[in-house]
């Protein structure tokens, strides 16, 4: 693998639909496009009470392929130095955090607050 922690540090972060994950629910997927490298990633959104702040949850980092994207099947994901990991956990949350277009529900709602990323606690496997 050729990417190193600084492309992951710079990695294009996009939104790329919705699938449906292994157990049949929908989960939203992203893609990290880090120097040759594409990895995608499912999330999911966590309101509060008032239904109108959020997280972002990360569930699970490092699908090959967007169609491999979802199954638990962890032969279809890749694995991570710890630096990498450090590096992608915060380029995601410096994407979700920051000025970055999110043309996407809810970040496109006056009404709604951003609160936060939350990375799940097998969100990415590491060697």
């Amino acid at each position: 693998m050729n990417t190193g922690e600084d492309e992951f540090a710079t990695a294009s972060v996009v939104p790329d639909g919705t699938i449906v994950n292994w157990d049949d629910k929908p989960q939203g997927l992203g893609r990290f496009d880090a120097g040759d490298q594409t990895f995608w990633f499912t999330k999911d959104l966590r309101f509060d009470a008032n239904e109108h702040d959020f997280w972002v949850v990360v569930k699970y980092f490092g699908f090959r392929s967007r169609d491999f994207a979802g199954n638990k099947d962890r032969n279809g994901r890749h694995r991570f130095t710890a630096k990498q990991a450090a590096a992608i956990r915060q380029r995601l949350t410096d994407y979700y955090s920051g000025d970055e277009d999110k043309i996407v529900f809810p970040f496109n709602e006056r009404k709604c607050r951003f609160l936060g990323v939350i990375f799940e606690s097998s969100w990415i496997l590491k060697n």
